[in-house]
Parts: structure tokens; C-alpha cells; sequence
């Protein structure tokens, strides 16, 4: 506690200062403040959350309440209910419900659904959805022009198991404003307005709900009350402290979208607290190509796998692509890789391993800084090499040594039992090929459209060199799998195993990957 402290009333000409035990008074907001600091702890292991609350002299504060809820740091979110109240202004007759993302100096992704708003006062009781559709309902711009004009975020009527819903999605450029029909409103009277919602954790920050109070005269905005997007917490439970200020309460399953946090609400007597488990710092051990499995430089668009302790969760999780972006997440269960300030798309995260993609965004660069997050706590700085192309064939193996991922003419798997004959036509699938022109768009599922390789590509295999007929991008892979479409020499040599060397602009492959040849 500070040696001195200054207290300052908004209030210009307060008319009361006693007694300090009325709420609104001066003076208890003065014994508020010089309540007896405590410290609450918390401990997460085999399935139970345990700690202690103590107050100022360590002294354990028994039968205290401790709240434990689940705070939602990344994932879609869940429907929850979101409660504005106040005062309706004394000339106000009508009012409409907004919808606002990244407007008025807010700014983030977005990605929300509004299931209903339901208005009440002394006098009216309005209930807002949209099982009838969207009308009377206005968007900024129109609601044909999303897909016209890049800078507005989408606006979807969709509908789930909770309902028909307005589905709001944005990046942090991207805004929009969403208009309720207008409504009658009490002069005067109190006013609640409930909106269910569900709120992505990412969405924090982007905007707000608000209620806009609508001039008599004119039909304009007077004057708004706003209520800011957060995502919805779940309780876990209850648990009262024993005579030594102890507390244990069993936990639900982890789940890597969550943190588990404690709350003590506090007395007039003792302060509130808040308690957090200590999250372990992750730590990067190794940052190799995930084909060839070798350290170095990274190459824009290179799928890389990172190596460490602490990186994501256990067991590890698999990616899944956006069906409203079409793209690959930058967030996997709570982990979140950056390369410089550019996040990087997460194919695979656990806590010993992220598969992830370099940003296109890195290209040009010398060098660049990564970074891995994890529940919000960040590694040490990894400062890695930037190289134009770092090229690696796939193996089945996953090690970069071996049988190499690839198709024969006839589409089947090349392989010892399944040579390709010389002469062929053989697909190999590599990482690494840097740049492709049209330009790789970070996080991207390629679709049929062809993007070849910005630089020039060659290949061998037995040492002979193949005639490369394309060099790019996969078609229907994430933007970092690069495809070879080869013709092998009619010298190459036979034998179950034959190095494959792939050359991107100079750079070439190890030549540890091999190619099964009749």
C-alpha cells in the first residue's frame, strides 16, 4: 500500500459525505479502498483446482466463497446472454439497437452471431430476431455491398442449432454497422436490453453493441449507450475455503480454448483477488524444414516444424479450414506463431511440436524474428535466416530421408513394390520452393487456378536430370505445398531408392529423398 494517497470526487458539489456505510457516499469509497489487501493462489494438477486465500498478514480467511470460471482466450466462442441497462432520456421516444465493428477507434478480426435483442421499460417490451429475415434491418452500404467493397466486413444471415442468426465476420480493416428497426421508448424509465450473442475471444475489442437513443424531432442519433464485445466466460463452480484459507474444486476436461481462473468477490472488511495457474513459458529448441527435417534458413511459403517444450497442448491438434475465409488459422488451439509481425497459418500444434507456414510476407527479407505464444505467454526471440527457397521433397517417413512423397503416371504411389518406369511422368510434393507468381497469399487454400514457382526449378533423380513440365503451388493444398510435375530420363538408373535432388533458384534439396525407378 502507497505512503499517501489523494482521493478526487467527480462531483463538483457532493451533497453528502456520511455515513460511510451508504453506498453512494465519499467516505465509502475512502473505507473501500483501505480494506485489508488479500492474496488468493491456484494450482492446477490431475483434474483439481487448489489453493489459498490469506489476507495482508498471511492469515488465512476461512468460509470465503471462490469462484472458478472458464476464460476464453481462443476458439469460436458460445452463445451467451450480453445485459445493457440505464435510463432512458427524458425527451426520448424512440430508439434502434446497432451492431458496430471497428468503428469509432475500435479495431480487430471480427467474428460474431446475433441471435435476438429483447428491449424492455415500464412501458414497452420490443423482441428483435431474425426468423423472418433481415427486414427492416439496414447494413452500411447496402446489403449487396459486401462483396463489392473489400473495406466492409460480411454480413451473413445464417442459421445453427441455436437459430437463425446475423453472422458478422471481419479482419481488422475491415467495418461495418448493422441497424435494428426503430422501437418505442419510456421517457424517463429504466430500460434493459439483453442480447444473445456468441463473441470469438478474437472479437474483443472490435466493437460494441449500442443502444441509440433517436431525436424526436429530426429521427437523428441523440445520444448512444454502448456495450463493448467480450466473450462469454463458464463457470466452473463454487468452492469455500477451510479454516486454513485452502479451497479444491474438481475440474472439467482441458480444454486448450480455455484458462482456468479463480475469483475471491471480496467484503467490505477484505479486498477482491484474482488468481491465475502459472503458465509455463514455451520454449523453441529447433526450427526445421518439415520435409527434409533440416535446420537454416527459412524460405517464404516453407512449412516448417518447430520444435520445443510448452508449445500447445496435449494431445496436439490438427487444423481445420475456415468455411467462411476459406483460409488455414493463424490461432490453433490457443498457440500463435509470428514471424517478425506477420502471424503465421498452424497446421499442427501440440506441446512438443507447431507445423507451421512461413508468411509470404517475409520475402525480401535478410532475417526475421519468430516468435511462438501459447495461452497468451510468449517465447524467447529465435532469430532465423531468410533465404529466397530452401526446397525439400516430402517423404512418407516424415523424415526427409526415404521413399519421397509422389504419384506415378498412373496416379498410384511410387514405391520399391511400385517403380516408375523410365521415361514417366512422375508427381512429387515438396516445401520450400519460396515466391510463386501469381504471389502466395499467406494462409490460402490454392484452388485450380496454377501459380508456378517465381524462380527456376530442376530436378534430378539417379543424378539424371528430369525435364520439369510444372513447378508451383498444389492444386487444393494449403499455399506452401509446392508441386513437380517431372519427366524422367530415359538414363535414369533402376533400383528402389534413386536420390532426389530438387533446385529452386540455386538452392538445392538433400539428397536423401528418393524415387523408386523400374
Amino acid at each position: 500500500m502507497p505512503d499517501d494517497v489523494a482521493f478526487e470526487s467527480w462531483d463538483n458539489n457532493p451533497q453528502h459525505v456520511l455515513p460511510e456505510s451508504d453506498p453512494t457516499t465519499f467516505t465509502h469509497l475512502i473505507d473501500l479502498y483501505f480494506r485489508e489487501r488479500t492474496t488468493l493462489s491456484l494450482n492446477l494438477a490431475s483434474g483439481l483446482a487448489t489453493g489459498r486465500l490469506v489476507g495482508s498478514n498471511r492469515e488465512a480467511l476461512s468460509a470465503a466463497p471462490i469462484a472458478l470460471s472458464l476464460q476464453p482466450i481462443s476458439g469460436p466462442g458460445i452463445s451467451s446472454s450480453y445485459t445493457l441497462s440505464g435510463t432512458v432520456p427524458s425527451t426520448i421516444g424512440k430508439a434502434l439497437v446497432q451492431i458496430c465493428v471497428n468503428e469509432c477507434g475500435s479495431e480487430s478480426t471480427n467474428d460474431i452471431n446475433v441471435y435476438s435483442l429483447q428491449y424492455s421499460d415500464s412501458s414497452n417490451q420490443t423482441s428483435l430476431n431474425f426468423s423472418d429475415g433481415v427486414n427492416g434491418w439496414g447494413v452500411q452500404g447496402g446489403w449487396g455491398a459486401q462483396g463489392m467493397d473489400p473495406t466492409l466486413a460480411q454480413v451473413q444471415l445464417v442459421s445453427d442449432s441455436t437459430g437463425s442468426s446475423l453472422h458478422l465476420v471481419s479482419t481488422s480493416s475491415q467495418h461495418t454497422f448493422v441497424n435494428s428497426p426503430s422501437f418505442a421508448v419510456a421517457q424517463s424509465a429504466p430500460y434493459q436490453l439483453t442480447v444473445q450473442a456468441r463473441i470469438s475471444p478474437a472479437s474483443v475489442g472490435s466493437g460494441y453493441f449500442a443502444l441509440i437513443f433517436l431525436d424526436a424531432t429530426t429521427g437523428h442519433e441523440s445520444s448512444r449507450q454502448t456495450l463493448a464485445f467480450q466473450a462469454a466466460t463458464l463457470p466452473v463452480g463454487i468452492a469455500n475455503t477451510i479454516s486454513d484459507g485452502s479451497y479444491s474444486l474438481s475440474l472439467p476436461v482441458e480444454d486448450p480454448n480455455y484458462v482456468i481462473e479463480a475469483q475471491y468477490a471480496g467484503t467490505d472488511t477484505y479486498w477482491p483477488a484474482i488468481a491465475n495457474p502459472v503458465q509455463p513459458f514455451p520454449v523453441v529448441t529447433s526450427v526445421i524444414n518439415a520435409a527434409s527435417s533440416a535446420a537454416g534458413a527459412i524460405a517464404p511459403g516453407e512449412i516448417v516444424a518447430i520444435k520445443g517444450i510448452t508449445l500447445g497442448p496435449a494431445p496436439g491438434v490438427s487444423y481445420s479450414v475456415d468455411p467462411i475465409t476459406g483460409m488455414v488459422d493463424s490461432t490453433l488451439a490457443a498457440t500463435k506463431v509470428f514471424f517478425g509481425a506477420f502471424a503465421a497459418p498452424i497446421t499442427y500444434s501440440s506441446a512438443t511440436q507447431i507445423n507451421a507456414i512461413v508468411p509470404y510476407e517475409v520475402s525480401g527479407q535478410s532475417q526475421v524474428v519468430m516468435q511462438v505464444r501459447y495461452k497468451g505467454v510468449a517465447s524467447g526471440n529465435t532469430t532465423l535466416g531468410v533465404a529466397s527457397a530452401t526446397p525439400a521433397a516430402f517423404t512418407f517417413n516424415a523424415t526427409g530421408t526415404g521413399q519421397a512423397v509422389a504419384a506415378n503416371q498412373d496416379y498410384s504411389f511410387n514405391g520399391s513394390s511400385n517403380p516408375a518406369v523410365k521415361g514417366s511422368y512422375v508427381t512429387i510434393y515438396f516445401t520450400g520452393g519460396g515466391q510463386t507468381s501469381p504471389s502466395g497469399v499467406t494462409g490460402s487454400v490454392n484452388g485450380s487456378a496454377l501459380k508456378w514457382l517465381a524462380q527456376t526449378a530442376s530436378v534430378t533423380v539417379g543424378g539424371q536430370p528430369a525435364i520439369v513440365s510444372f513447378d508451383g503451388a498444389a492444386p487444393t493444398f494449403v499455399d506452401g505445398v509446392g508441386q513437380l510435375n517431372i519427366q524422367l530420363s530415359a538414363n535414369t538408373p533402376s533400383g528402389p531408392a534413386e536420390p532426389l535432388v530438387i533446385t529452386v533458384g540455386g538452392v538445392s534439396s538433400p539428397a536423401t529423398a528418393t524415387l523408386a525407378i523400374q
